[in-house]
């Protein structure tokens, strides 16, 4: 690793070096100290008046993906300690070097942004390079797109126009308006075959156990859609934009997940083992977000999404305590029962302190740098952890469903929930 000092400074353009000087703040706003080829390729975007941005955003590939990957990519990378100095990687030395030699080359007079942009094509193992060359962006084929480009008119993608053209909201007002006008209709789908199951259900029009694992399944979809939302509807408020143009206000299932790991195996686990296990993600670009109070708040809103689902599910057990004639049947008040018993799981799950989930982002603002990079590297089987614990006997396992079932009893009877598993599972009998 080497300083940040850049002996071709004095032969850069002024869009050149402005690229240079926004890589080191990229960098700074990951919290990160090594400037790599990564932070220079978002840099490069973020330069938009310069032709290698202008090439990259004209080229027919889908460099908005190519970009969020890069983003997630070091955002899994550990925080520098709150001392360390901001140094350029050795992959950026060799950047700045192949820059120069394609400067050279073409006979300029100053390198500019597209010999940094060759640079960077010639640096391998970067996540920005891997992908640019997997979509068959190389140093000659940008030129070559650069000559017919400049004899037409740069069309900046759609979806490149309408993300340079986002802000985060100026209210708490605004924010709401905006997800007012863009819930998905699949997430008005699900609360719809939630409701109308679960009034099936209390009517005794279409009481049967595959109506029950249709109410608890379609209330489950939803809580988890709330959880995530309450993530990414915290984020915006609090700036990063980003959740807005990537659809997570939109409540939409589809837009937090990876259907396999965030939908499919919380499915597979509710119904082998009535676990609610915590499924879906959001993407937060922390470094949007500069108040460290918000990045607790943003851990912290899915849980509260939770508790609210589970306090309206409650609500009904409160009138039937009180003996106010709520009618129902079996069906609906073991299948409510199921439900809530799944939110408290779910709730309780996410909020232990384990890197990844929840619980462990509403500390770690807290939390000194050195800790923060020594438990990165473990936020990202957070999941697995949570697996090992509920598969391998512990004492864990006793001390959790203990809380559980006590929390739960304070809300109903407990047999109602063993009641509701019985008939969720509706292939058994």
């Amino acid at each position: 690793m080497e300083s940040t000092t850049n002996p071709l400074a004095d032969r850069m353009t002024p869009l050149a070096a402005q690229i240079l000087a926004r890589a080191e703040d990229v960098t700074q706003r990951f919290k990160q100290a090594e400037i790599t080829a990564d932070h220079f390729f978002l840099a490069i975007l973020e330069v938009r008046d310069s032709d290698a941005a202008r090439l990259l955003t004209a080229l027919p590939i889908d460099v908005l993906a190519v970009r969020d990957h890069v983003e997630a990519m070091l955002e899994t990378l550990p925080p520098a300690t709150e001392s360390a100095q901001l140094v350029l990687a050795d992959e950026v030395r060799l950047l700045l070097k192949r820059a120069g030699a394609d400067m050279q080359h073409r006979n300029f007079q100053q390198m500019d942004s597209l010999n940094l942009l060759s640079g960077l094509l010639q640096v391998e193992g970067s996540t920005a390079t891997s992908a640019l060359l997997k979509r068959g962006v190389t140093p000659e084929s940008a030129y070559s797109r650069l000559r017919f480009a400049k004899e037409q008119v740069y069309k900046v993608p759609k979806a490149q126009q309408a993300l340079n053209e986002m802000k985060a909201p100026d209210s708490v007002g605004e924010a709401i308006r905006k997800v007012v006008t863009s819930i998905s209709p699949i997430f008005l789908g699900l609360v719809a075959l939630f409701l109308g199951s679960g009034y099936l259900l209390w009517a005794d029009i279409l009481s049967n156990r595959l109506m029950v694992f249709l109410y608890v399944t379609a209330g489950w979809l939803v809580s988890l859609a709330l959880h995530e939302f309450g993530h990414a509807f915290v984020a915006y408020i609090g700036g990063d934009y980003t959740v807005e143009q990537k659809g997570y206000l939109t409540l939409d299932l589809r837009k937090y997940t990876h259907f396999a790991l965030s939908i499919l195996m919380p499915l597979l686990f509710l119904m082998m083992g009535g676990i609610g296990l915590p499924g879906g993600a959001v993407y937060v670009q922390r470094n949007l977000v500069r108040k460290r109070y918000m990045h607790t708040l943003i851990s912290a809103a899915g849980p509260i999404a939770n508790v609210v689902f589970t306090i309206f599910l409650a609500i009904p057990f409160f009138f039937f305590q009180s003996e106010v004639v709520v009618g129902g049947t079996l069906f609906f008040w073991a299948g409510t029962a199921f439900l809530l018993f799944l939110q408290i799981t779910a709730l309780a799950l996410n909020l232990l302190p384990i890197p990844g989930l929840d619980g462990f982002g509403i500390i770690a603002p807290y939390l000194p740098n050195n800790i923060l990079a020594a438990i990165a590297p473990l936020s990202r089987y957070g999941i697995l952890i949570l697996f090992a614990l509920f598969w391998f006997p512990n004492p864990f396992q006793d001390i959790f469903w203990s809380a559980v079932m006590s929390i739960s009893a304070l809300i109903l009877d407990t047999g109602w929930i063993w009641e509701g598993y019985g008939l969720y599972r509706f292939w058994e009998g």
